[in-house]
């Protein structure tokens, strides 16, 4: 199955949310219950959001879960083992009919129309959770969860100092799911990276060169001079 596909697939489901505060561009919240979990940071809820949203999907913003999809005739890795287990670990944290609270930040929606927020259920945050558990690893999109930079870089550390999912040292996952999705689909990163302690950004071929646990991407090089970033 192709990404493209499988996002198409994943949008499919139902969905449920009361609108709180509406307020494209800005933060606002919503409730609402869960229908299903697609993968570990896809939820579907159980009605739409009313326009200009529109949507019954939610991503949980800035972090990015290991992959459930493969294309056929490429090697997939142990992508998709984690992928499962990742999906499999937030639908024990939100079965089928949990309320929950969605938080958006300063960009609401992605690419695919899916709404971009923080996943709480009761004072639990799922975003912060799934990192901790190691079943996610930041993803952070300037401007979006700037400042819970350092919440969300505490829960990766935590998860890799105790050695679970992806970082099981017994089992380590092959390659980020960023990394694994550019390499299925043929395609090179093209986003700059940030590291967050130093302040310094790097071109797209050279991201490696910033810790994971300071990651954050910029869509140009005069976006990351516009937040105060310089390149090293």
């Amino acid at each position: 199955m192709n990404h493209t596909l499988f996002l198409r697939i994943a949008a499919s489901g139902f969905a449920a949310l009361l609108l709180i505060a509406p307020s494209l561009g800005q933060s606002a919240s919503f409730t609402g219950r869960v229908h299903s979990v697609s993968d570990g940071d896809t939820i579907i809820l159980e009605r739409s959001l009313p326009a200009p949203l529109s949507t019954r999907e939610v991503r949980l913003v800035s972090i990015d879960a290991p992959e459930t999809f493969f294309v056929d005739g490429v090697p997939a890795g142990d992508q998709v083992v984690h992928g499962r287990a990742s999906r499999d670990a937030l639908r024990s944290l939100l079965p089928r009919g949990t309320q929950v609270t969605i938080v958006t930040d300063r960009i609401q929606t992605d690419a695919f129309g899916r709404v971009l927020g923080h996943v709480y259920r009761g004072s639990l945050n799922l975003n912060a959770e799934m990192l901790r558990r190691g079943h996610a690893v930041t993803y952070v999109r300037w401007p979006n969860s700037y400042s819970r930079f350092t919440a969300h870089r505490a829960a990766l550390q935590e998860a890799r100092l105790a050695g679970r999912g992806m970082w099981n040292p017994t089992n380590p996952i092959d390659e980020l799911p960023f990394e694994y999705r550019l390499r299925v689909n043929e395609r090179t990163n093209t986003r700059y990276f940030g590291d967050f302690s130093t302040k310094t950004f790097v071109r797209p071929a050279d991201y490696q060169r910033i810790p994971v646990e300071q990651r954050l991407s910029f869509a140009s090089a005069a976006e990351a001079g516009s937040a105060g970033y310089r390149l090293q």
